[in-house]
């Protein structure tokens, strides 16, 4: 595991800070679900996959709220815009009563 992560039952850490951890499920008992920072839980998941899955949450950030971003296209990728023409103005009748 990079970034000398270390799991402890199941919950995961980074130099002796707690970055992440696993819970068995209530209904199913052979799976788990990673505990999320708000407190939220993950889709059910077989242990291993559970351990890699909040392993390398930890190891992108995810754990700490930040989330990856694609990268913003280039501008050649944008097509040149048109001119705009002023819009005609409408406006409401009012009807007297």
């Amino acid at each position: 595991m990079p970034e000398n992560l270390v799991w402890n039952g199941t919950k995961l850490y980074r130099s002796k800070r707690h970055v992440g951890e696993i819970v068995q499920d209530k209904t199913y008992p052979s799976m788990w679900r990673i505990m999320r920072p708000d407190g939220s839980l993950s889709d059910m998941l077989n242990p291993t996959r559970a351990k890699d899955a909040c392993a390398a949450m930890a190891t992108t950030g995810e754990r700490k709220g930040r989330q990856s971003r694609a990268a913003a296209p280039p501008a050649s990728y944008f097509p040149p815009t048109l001119p705009t023409q002023p819009r005609a103005e409408i406006t409401a009748l009012s009807s007297a009563a």
